[in-house]
């Protein structure tokens, strides 16, 4: 890398800085530094102390950079907080599959296309989806350079690079990096005010979620409502083609863990329709209803009929509700009500609150084609004490999933099962999490 003096006469230059008081306004593998540094180091992975060399040489931030979509959200939401910032100086080795450093600086140049995907990059889930496009323009025109040094992992290197950033325009220099050639000094801050936006604010409006690859999402949300379009949206972005036993094709995600702060809220979401028969929202709560009065019953299906939403008897080999309240004689809800209730008046947060539908007598095969495995598999519940106050909190395990159709009837389900607990032990609903084994859409949708 070559460096040349390169200095700049201004005599009516001034190196303006302002206050950045909400900077940073996203958590992260981070330190911090001097605020007003034009400065910020962006390490995927590294051999040596990299993060703190660069904070005592003089940047603003400086952190790690794993993933190629919460995290370069993260990273963005930071640097538009903070005006003072004008370089992001990309430096160590590249985090393997994801390439997000190669990802955050094909952002800087190309920006993003109408689907959220950064244009250019070579990651496996290089999506921008909780940020809007104009936190995205502040970035590209806050940063002047995005200086890439990816491979390089020479501490007295870094140094240098920060070091000549933070230079009157006097002593500006200009290095000759990858063909290309970057005139480094402190140019002040840029010329707006700090640009606040938080994802922990859009958690609470419409949700976030992270698809580290095609084997492992996680989605938070505030409802049931807030969810589904985010599962939907994330499994046909980074979902896989695949074919399964059946000769049924799907975009599939594995491992897809969904966690729903408010269960009970905002429970249908709009435009939902479970079975073509259903017409209207209200027919939607309706069958949303039954559906889940069917958990709580031996050998019921919903049916329509004659206009009419029933729940009625049904002669297949199994139904959920059978395998949860009868399930060779066990009632698995009720032996989970008392339990859990014996462990609040002793005062125990217990980890053992758990029912199963898997039968391995009947349930398990060498061939797969021929077995009706349940795909509401497990249930657990871990009761909590928060603020004096007894919680529940429910996960659910699905081993398979068509989330564009089931989803919300099964998470209505999940729900419901968690209220009968806690109406039943005078607790407190906590929050639902939904792990998905298989969350998967036919590919005809």
């Amino acid at each position: 890398m070559l460096f040349k003096k390169h200095p700049l006469k201004d005599p009516d230059f001034k190196c303006k800085k302002v206050p950045a008081p909400d900077f940073p306004v996203e958590k992260g593998n981070y330190l911090l530094g001097n605020m007003y540094s034009p400065v910020a180091v962006v390490i995927p992975r590294t051999k040596h102390d990299l993060i703190k060399i660069a904070i005592e040489a003089g940047a603003a931030i400086a952190g790690r950079l794993v993933t190629a979509n919460i995290g370069i959200e993260k990273i963005i939401a930071n640097i538009i907080s903070n005006p003072n910032i004008r370089y992001v100086i990309l430096f160590g080795n590249e985090s393997d599959g994801h390439m997000a450093a190669q990802s955050l600086l094909s952002l800087h140049k190309h920006g993003i296309d109408k689907t959220g995907k950064i244009k250019g990059s070579g990651g496996m889930t290089p999506y921008i989806r909780n940020l809007p496009a104009a936190a995205i323009e502040r970035f590209q025109d806050q940063i002047i350079y995005t200086l890439d040094l990816i491979g390089e992992d020479d501490p007295l290197l870094l140094k240098k690079i920060i070091t000549v950033c933070l230079q009157e325009p006097k002593n500006a220099v200009e290095i000759e990096l990858n063909d290309e050639k970057y005139l480094l000094y402190d140019p002040g801050a840029f010329n707006s005010e700090p640009v606040i936006f938080q994802l922990t604010e859009k958690l609470r409006s419409s949700g976030v979620y992270e698809t580290l690859s095609p084997f492992s999402t996680v989605i938070h949300a505030q409802s049931i409502a807030c969810a589904y379009p985010l599962l939907i949206e994330s499994i046909l972005s980074a979902g896989r083609e695949i074919c399964d036993e059946r000769g049924s094709k799907t975009k599939e995600l594995l491992n897809v863990q969904v966690n729903i702060l408010n269960p009970s809220l905002d429970t249908i979401p709009a435009g939902y329709r479970p079975e073509g028969w259903i017409r209207t929202d209200e027919e939607v709560s309706e069958y949303l209803d039954k559906y889940a009065q069917t958990y709580f019953q031996a050998n019921k299906t919903v049916s329509y009929e004659n206009g009419k939403i029933l729940v009625k008897n049904t002669e297949v080999v199994y139904t959920y509700g059978t395998r949860l309240v009868d399930f060779e004689g066990i009632n698995q809800i009720d032996i989970l009500t008392k339990g859990i209730r014996n462990a609040i008046a002793k005062g125990q947060e217990s980890r053992r609150f758990v029912i199963s539908l898997i039968n391995p007598r009947t349930d398990l095969s060498e061939e797969t084609e021929s077995i009706e495995i349940p795909c509401f598999s497990q249930f657990w519940v871990y009761n909590r004490k928060e603020n004096e106050k007894w919680v529940l909190h429910g996960t659910m395990f699905l081993r398979s999933h068509e989330a564009y159709l089931a989803f919300p009837a099964n998470s209505f389900a999940g729900m419901r099962i968690l209220e009968h607990l806690c109406e039943n032990t005078s607790a407190q609903m906590g929050t639902l999490t939904m792990f998905l084994g298989s969350a998967h859409i036919t590919s005809i949708l």
